[in-house]
């Protein structure tokens, strides 16, 4: 009987040491199923957000980025490369942007965003300097630009959010913001295209436009010279806006002008009004001299005459007299003609 009793108590041990490995295979089995199922939730992004999923949702898929646009082939058209997840580990391997500003160059994985309809394209116009105009060298300006379809003043940090996220939209305007960039040229004829490294002002306009104007003050001024301004629209993470249609107008500015001192304008006036003067008495003593020369041909000429003239006149009276000589009788001697003649005189010459 004690014998059959301990069997029996080693026995209901034993079931019991089985349920409890039971039980807890079957909580690991739970844990891995709550693991697979958190794992599944968080790759759903964290209770369905598929802004923090780290997979990539079907209903964005660019499917059209299948097709390499040479079907059929387009002469001078180049094949596009081709993705059926939409590039996004296209950064594999290379250095990322990942915000910085990477001079060597870098790989950004952050999608375009939201496109700016062609009917709210951004544009600008710079107002002051205009266009081959002037302003005062070395001395504090502001410069002004006219700008529509922008929020302008939106101005995310450039050291860590370069490039960071999508370009984004407000009532179809573009949220972002503008520069302006100058740099000095040889001449207004330059055709020579400029460094873009090199420039002679730079400012990240952050604050937003007054009734559609951005001001921008060059609080160092420039030296003399000649420049070009120019703007470059962004959104707010820096990225060149993006627009819906490929044919547009240009969405930024540039003019050229010069940087001027006040000797350099008066001389330069003054130097225009010397040589108009210059020229004029040049001029005007060619023409005088023209006219001098002139009256002293005619004089000579009108000399020469008169002088001719009194010598034919006094030719002509001494044949005058001659004549009277001849034709004319005194007292003493007849004309050849015989008779007085009607203009001889009273002693006339005896004939030769």
């Amino acid at each position: 009987m004690k014998y059959l009793a301990l069997s029996l108590a080693l026995a209901a041990a034993s079931v019991v040491v089985q349920a409890q490995n039971n039980n807890r295979n079957g909580n690991n089995n739970n844990g891995g199923n709550n693991n697979n199922n958190n794992g599944g939730n968080n790759n759903n992004g964290g209770g369905g957000d598929p802004q923090t999923s780290l997979t990539l949702d079907p209903s964005v898929i660019c499917t059209a980025c299948t097709d390499n646009g040479q079907n059929p082939p387009v002469d001078q058209q180049t094949a596009s490369l081709t993705s059926s997840n939409n590039f996004i580990n296209f950064c594999n391997g290379k250095t990322l942007t990942n915000g910085q500003q990477i001079e060597g160059g870098s790989c950004n994985g952050v999608v375009i965003g939201d496109i700016i309809p062609s009917s709210n394209m951004p544009a600008a116009k710079i107002s002051f300097p205009q266009n081959f105009g002037t302003f005062q060298a070395n001395q504090q300006f502001t410069a002004t630009i006219n700008i529509k379809n922008m929020i302008t003043g939106n101005f995310v940090n450039a050291q860590s959010n370069y490039y960071g996220a999508p370009q984004q939209l407000q009532g179809n305007n573009v949220i972002g913001h503008s520069h302006l960039t100058v740099q000095k040229i040889d001449s207004l004829q330059s055709t020579q295209p400029l460094d873009a490294q090199v420039f002679a002002f730079f400012k990240g306009i952050n604050t937003a436009a007054n009734n559609g104007v951005l001001s921008v003050d060059v609080t160092d001024g420039l030296p003399e010279g000649i420049y070009r301004f120019c703007t470059m629209n962004t959104n707010a993470n820096h990225t060149p806006v993006m627009v819906a249609i490929a044919q547009h107008g240009s969405l930024d500015d540039c003019v050229y002008a010069t940087a001027v001192t006040n000797n350099g304008q008066n001389n330069g006036q003054n130097n225009g009004q010397n040589n108009g003067q210059q020229n004029n008495g040049q001029n005007n003593g060619q023409q005088n001299n023209g006219q001098q020369n002139n009256g002293q041909q005619n004089n000579g000429q009108q000399n020469n005459g008169q002088q001719n003239n009194g010598q034919q006149n006094n030719g002509q009276q001494n044949n005058g007299q001659q004549n009277n000589g001849n034709n004319g009788g005194g007292r003493r001697f007849r004309g050849q003609n015989g008779g007085r003649s009607r203009n001889g005189g009273r002693r006339g010459r005896r004939p030769q």
